[in-house]
């Protein structure tokens, strides 16, 4: 599965609360010309509500398109093949890392057995 797959559910819930937004902005519209209650509030609240959920829905989207970039970039890097599934690039370099860790372990131990042996 490639990344832009694994990422497919962040854009399909994007584009649903993009549509429940557009849903509230009608709502607040039909609000607004309504005749005015005083000291009502709704609709202020509400507008600075969808302002702010739709800084958020830009932001997440934003986040998805990185993602997908940064690993894709990530995959060039490395001289990876672009279709590379995510948990198996994650999975060769967790196990690059742990062999890495091991032999440094085992080179300073060594190192500290012949400087104090």
């Amino acid at each position: 599965m490639s990344i832009a797959d694994e990422l497919q559910p962040v854009g399909k819930a994007r584009a649903e609360l993009s549509e429940k937004l557009a849903a509230i902005d009608k709502e607040i519209k039909d609000h607004l010309a309504d005749e005015p209650i005083p000291g009502d509030r709704y609709a202020q609240r509400m507008i600075r509500f969808l302002a702010d959920a739709r800084d958020r829905i830009d932001a997440l989207n934003d986040r998805r398109i990185m993602t997908e970039s940064t690993y894709n970039e990530t995959l060039r890097y490395f001289n990876e093949d672009p279709t590379t599934p995510s948990n198996v690039f994650f999975g060769i370099f967790k196990t690059f890392l742990t062999s890495y860790k091991v032999r440094i372990y085992k080179r300073t131990r060594q190192a500290a057995d012949d400087c104090f042996g």
